[in-house]
């Protein structure tokens, strides 16, 4: 038998207590929770109640009232609104007097039950306020969706106007911000402005109406006017700008121009300046007819091309002004150049005569100075008209006079040239003629100093015979070249090919004589040097003996190549 002692009893006992006090707290907080969740979920059934009953009843005293109120107007216009506007008007007045007003009742008592802390009430109540609030919100919506039904054709038209409206205020405000551009069309904006919303009035009388058909009508009207002018507006400023201030300034600047230039002694009738200013003063007249009326096509194109033939003018009348400052200060230098040239070519035309005195000249190159005869009377006649011009009134453009002076001084430049050319002809004849004398006795001199070598430092009877007779017809040539130089007319085609034959053969010979020089001379040392090798070397002898035969023959070049046989072959036995 198991037995526990007092305090083992009494620690238990407490242990007891304690967990009991415990689960009672715990089960107290429950309950407290419970309670607290009911409560709570008790006032936001309230709440949502509320919100619900204030959004429907919003609406019915918003949307609907508006929605009522224009089924009123309509049917005081249409008969056929008359029954659907008193049946919705009843349904309206039944849902916003008894069912609005029973379920803000039902409502009320909920919230004084609640209140009151009459949960049991509170649960009994809940039910029918929710049935009747289910009952008016359900209401509400039935009613909300019929009258959308019975005004879905008057939202439509309502709308379709709406962005067409916005378009046209765009488009005036465009307007108003570009007035003072558009000031010369103005009343053409203001009459269309006024007939848009003349037909916009029109529209909204349709339709506050009613009359669906008449405004459906009416639409493709409007938004063809709006869209018309929609298209044009931003392009209107700048071609208005164009049309009535930029290119008027322009002619008037340009017609300014051309009176004081015409007053200034300028010749001016070949740019048509009146003509062409008057054409573009019509032009501009049924240009603004257009653009009154808001029809640009083909008006920008037409503008512009005004713009370039005023561009033009201007330029045309740049060009004479500039003329005239080139004729101005160039002429005097021009006529000087050209009386120069002229002179030039005349004396040097008219020496050739006596200059083929002296020299045989090239027919080619008389033809080419010849040939200038037509260029030379050119620019004489034209320096004549050009000169006239300060005896008598001008009666040419500047242009077309710089154009003369244009020509005048190619003239001029050809004939210089040509002039230029046939003189350095004659130049270079005599320089020539002196480049060959000067030749001719420096050849003299080699010729003599060759002739020397052959005869004191070669001194070789059989070369001596070979080379001397050659040797004095070259400085007979001399001779007769010298005669030809001296003869009148030189005739230096003649003397070049003479003399150029010549040459090669001075040359040749000069070469040679200096090679032969060198030749003999080594031929001479080397078969002496060899000749020691005879006596010893009797297999050398015919190599020395055919050396000294092509020496004593004059064939230097053989006998240095048997003396370098023997050296190369016995010099070397010899060493061994």
């Amino acid at each position: 038998m198991i037995t526990f002692s007092i305090p083992t009893l009494l620690n238990l006992a407490a242990k007891v207590a304690i967990i009991v006090v415990v689960a009672l707290l715990f089960v107290t907080v429950i309950i407290f929770l419970i309670f607290f969740l009911h409560r709570a979920s008790f006032k936001t059934n309230i709440s949502n109640m509320k919100k619900t009953y204030e959004e429907k009843n919003n609406l019915l005293k918003t949307d609907c009232q508006n929605m009522i109120k224009r089924l009123s107007s309509l049917s005081s216009f249409s008969s056929d609104f008359k029954d659907t506007y008193n049946n919705r008007n009843s349904q309206f007045h039944y849902i916003s007097i008894e069912l609005s007003e029973e379920a803000n009742k039902e409502i009320s008592k909920l919230d004084s039950f609640l209140r009151g802390k009459n949960y049991k009430a509170f649960k009994v109540q809940k039910e029918n306020t929710k049935n009747v609030l289910n009952k008016f919100t359900s209401k509400v919506d039935e009613l909300i969706s019929s009258l959308y039904d019975d005004l879905k054709e008057d939202e439509e038209n309502r709308n379709i106007i709406i962005p067409i409206k916005s378009k046209y205020r765009d488009i005036k405000d465009f307007y108003l911000s570009n007035k003072d551009s558009l000031k010369p069309i103005s009343k053409s904006f203001d009459d269309y402005f006024s007939n848009l919303e003349e037909l916009f009035l029109k529209y909204d009388s349709y339709l506050e109406k009613g009359d669906y058909k008449d405004c459906s009508s009416l639409i493709p009207l409007i938004e063809e006017k709006v869209n018309m002018l929609s298209d044009v507006i931003e392009k209107l400023p700048p071609l208005e700008t164009l049309l009535s201030t930029i290119i008027p300034t322009k002619c008037e600047e340009i017609k300014s121009r051309y009176l004081k230039m015409k007053e200034d002694g300028f010749i001016l009738n070949h740019i048509n300046i009146p003509q062409r200013l008057d054409k573009i003063k019509d032009d501009l007249i049924i240009l603004s007819s257009s653009l009154s009326k808001f029809n640009i096509e083909g008006v920008e194109e037409c503008l512009n091309s005004h713009q370039k033939d005023l561009s033009s003018i201007s330029l045309s009348l740049s060009e004479e002004e500039e003329a005239k400052d080139k004729y101005l200060k160039e002429k005097d230098k021009l006529f000087n150049d050209s009386y120069e040239a002229e002179k030039y070519y005349i004396q040097v035309f008219n020496q050739i005569p006596e200059t083929l005195k002296t020299y045989r000249l090239s027919q080619d190159e008389i033809d080419k100075l010849e040939k200038k005869k037509n260029v030379f009377e050119l620019a004489c006649q034209t320096h004549r008209q050009l000169e006239n011009l300060e005896s008598i009134a001008i009666t040419v453009t500047y242009t077309q006079i710089v154009k003369e002076m244009k020509r005048l001084e190619a003239s001029i430049e050809e004939i210089s040239q040509a002039t230029k050319v046939f003189v350095n002809y004659i130049n270079s004849l005599q320089s020539h003629a002196q480049e060959i004398y000067d030749e001719l006795g420096n050849y003299y001199c080699q010729l003599k100093e060759a002739e020397e070598k052959v005869m004191y430092k070669i001194n070789h009877q059989v070369y001596l015979e070979q080379t001397i007779p050659s040797l004095e017809q070259l400085v007979k040539t001399i001779s007769m070249i010298d005669a030809y130089l001296k003869s009148k007319p030189i005739d230096l085609d003649k003397i070049d090919s003479i003399f150029s034959s010549f040459k090669v053969n001075c040359e040749n010979i000069i070469t040679e004589i200096n090679i032969k020089e060198k030749e003999c001379h080594e031929a001479e040392e080397l078969i002496k040097e060899a000749n020691c090798y005879r006596i010893e070397f009797q297999d050398c002898r015919k190599y020395l003996n055919d050396a000294e035969k092509y020496f004593n023959e004059g064939n230097f070049t053989k006998s240095i190549e048997n003396s370098k046989i023997v050296l190369k072959l016995f010099a070397t036995n010899n060493q061994t």
